[in-house]
C-alpha cells in the first residue's frame, strides 16, 4: 500500500484552491457526525506530509477550465450520488453485483483511494480500501412499499434515508477524515425490492462519468467485457476568458456563505415537484418559435428562472466534443453556459447549441444573484442479472443541488416521469407563469 501513488487532480492547485486548501488546513476539524455540515476544518499536517513523500503524480482534469470560478469553491462541491428502487434483488443478485463492483475498482484502483495533498493539491492515494469498505448490503426495514412515483421518491428519502450510514460528504470532509471516494450501500425490502445508495467524489467524476461507471458496473453484472476509464489532463479548446478579478471575487463571497450557513444553520427550502408531460408537450409546440425543436429540459429551466433569483447557470458537458475527451474519461469535462431565460425556453436551446462559456459578471458572483439547474436524466440506471431500476433520485436533497447556491436538478425519476427538485417552496412555484401550467397536481 505503500508504493502507491497519489493521482492528482489538476483543479485543486490552481487560483483560489490553493489558499483555500490552506486556510482549511489552520483549523480545527468539526464533527463529521454533524450531516450536510457546510465546513470541513482539518489538521491537513498528517496528509500533506503522507503524500508529499510520493515522487510523482498522475494529473487528472477535476474542472478543465482554470480560469472557470467553480475552481475557488470546487472542494465544497457534494459527491455525485444517486439512490435506485429496484426489483429483482435476490441472493445470485447480490453475489453478481459484488463481483461487478470488484470488477470495475480492480480495472480502476483510482476507487480504493482516498483524497490526500500534494504541495496544496487535492491527489488520491490509491489502494487504501478493499471492496469490503466501499460495498454493504443490509436489511432494511419491513414497511408498507407506497405505489406512486413521487410517493416512492419521498420514501426513499423520509424512511429509507436514515438507515443509510455512508456520507461521503464534501471534498474538503473526505480529505478532512481520510474517507473512501467511492461507496455504495444497498438495503434490502420486502418482496425483492432494494434501494441502492451510489455515491462517488465529485473530484473524481463528473455526472457524465457518473453515468459511465454505472454502465461499467451493469455490463460486468450481466459478464460482459469491460475496459478501464481514462485519467488525464486534455486541454478543453474553448475561448478562455480572463476572470483573475471574478476569482478574486468569488472566493471570499463563498467563504461568506458557507459561515453564514454555518452561523445559522440555515438549510434552502427544497420542493419536489412531477412535471405534467402533456401541458409541457404542448408547451413545447407553442413556445418553439424559430428554434427546430424545444425539449423538456429548456421548457423546465425556462419556468424556473422565473422564480429562481438572477441569472440561469447550466453545466454542459464537453464530453465527445473536444478531441480527447471521451465517455470514458474519468474527472469533470463541461463548461457554464447560460443567460436570463425566465419564461424563454428558446433562449435555453439556443445557449445550450453554442460552445460557449457562460459570460459572468462580478456582481453576480459576490451578491450571488445566480441559480444552478443540473439535469441527470442521462444517468444509467442499475439492470442486469433480473435487477430492475423501478425509481430513482437524488441521494442526498439537502446536498442538492447545492449548498452554496440556489438552484434545481431535473431527473427522470421513473420512464414515464420527470422529477424536479429545487430551492423553492409552493409558494415560489405558484409565482411562475410557465410553473403554473408545468407542475403536475
Amino acid at each position: 500500500m505503500a508504493t502507491q501513488e497519489p493521482v492528482l487532480f489538476a483543479n485543486a492547485a490552481r487560483s483560489g484552491e490553493e489558499m483555500c486548501a490552506a486556510k482549511a488546513s489552520k483549523v480545527e476539524q468539526t464533527h463529521m457526525s454533524q450531516k450536510n455540515s457546510c465546513f470541513a476544518y482539518f489538521r491537513g499536517s498528517k496528509l500533506a506530509a503522507q503524500s508529499e513523500d510520493s515522487p510523482a503524480v498522475i494529473a487528472v482534469n477535476s474542472c478543465n477550465m482554470p480560469h472557470n470560478p467553480a475552481v475557488a469553491f470546487w472542494n465544497h462541491c457534494s459527491p455525485v450520488a444517486i439512490r435506485n428502487l429496484c426489483s429483482g434483488w435476490n441472493e445470485n443478485v447480490h453475489n453478481r453485483l459484488q463481483a461487478a463492483i470488484q470488477k470495475v475498482i480492480d480495472q480502476n484502483p483510482i476507487f480504493t483511494g482516498k483524497l490526500v495533498q500534494k504541495k496544496s493539491s487535492l491527489c488520491v492515494l490509491p489502494g487504501c480500501y478493499k471492496l469490503k469498505d466501499l460495498f454493504f448490503v443490509t436489511e432494511g426495514p419491513s414497511v408498507l412499499m407506497p405505489s406512486g412515483t413521487l410517493e416512492r421518491v419521498k420514501f426513499m428519502h423520509q424512511v429509507l434515508g436514515p438507515y443509510f450510514k455512508a456520507d461521503l460528504g464534501t471534498g474538503l470532509q473526505q480529505l478532512a477524515v481520510a474517507s473512501p471516494v467511492f461507496r455504495m450501500e444497498v438495503l434490502t425490502l420486502p418482496d425483492g425490492m432494494a434501494c441502492i445508495n451510489f455515491a462517488i467524489s465529485h473530484s473524481l467524476v463528473d455526472g457524465a462519468g457518473f453515468h459511465h461507471v454505472i454502465t461499467l458496473i451493469n455490463d460486468a453484472l450481466q459478464e460482459k467485457d469491460i475496459t478501464p476509464m481514462k485519467w488525464g489532463v486534455v486541454e478543453q479548446q474553448f475561448r478562455k476568458r480572463n476572470l483573475k478579478d471574478a476569482r478574486f471575487f468569488v472566493l471570499p463571497a463563498t467563504w461568506v456563505e458557507l459561515a453564514k450557513q454555518k452561523l445559522t444553520r440555515r438549510r434552502l427550502s427544497l420542493f419536489s415537484f412531477v412535471v405534467d408531460a402533456e401541458k409541457c408537450a404542448d408547451l413545447k409546440k407553442s413556445l418553439k418559435r424559430d428554434s427546430p425543436y424545444l425539449s423538456t429540459n429548456d421548457v423546465v429551466v425556462a419556468a424556473l428562472a422565473e422564480v429562481l433569483p438572477g441569472r440561469t447557470i447550466v453545466p454542459k458537458s464537453t464530453r465527445k466534443k473536444v478531441p480527447g475527451i471521451d465517455a470514458h474519461m474519468g474527472g469533470n469535462h463541461f463548461i457554464a453556459v447560460g443567460g436570463r431565460f425566465a419564461g424563454d425556453p428558446v433562449a435555453v436551446r439556443k445557449a445550450v447549441d453554442v460552445a460557449a462559456e457562460e459570460a459572468l459578471f462580478i456582481l453576480d458572483l459576490v451578491m450571488q444573484k445566480k441559480h444552478i439547474v443540473s439535469n441527470m436524466s442521462f444517468f444509467a440506471r442499475f439492470e442486469g442479472a433480473g435487477l430492475v431500476t423501478e425509481v430513482r433520485c437524488g441521494s442526498e436533497p439537502c446536498d442538492r443541488p447545492g449548498r452554496l447556491w440556489p438552484g434545481a436538478f431535473i431527473m427522470d425519476a421513473d420512464r414515464e416521469t420527470t422529477l424536479v427538485t429545487c430551492t423553492m417552496d409552493a409558494k415560489d412555484l405558484a409565482r411562475g407563469k410557465l410553473l403554473s401550467h408545468l407542475v403536475r397536481h
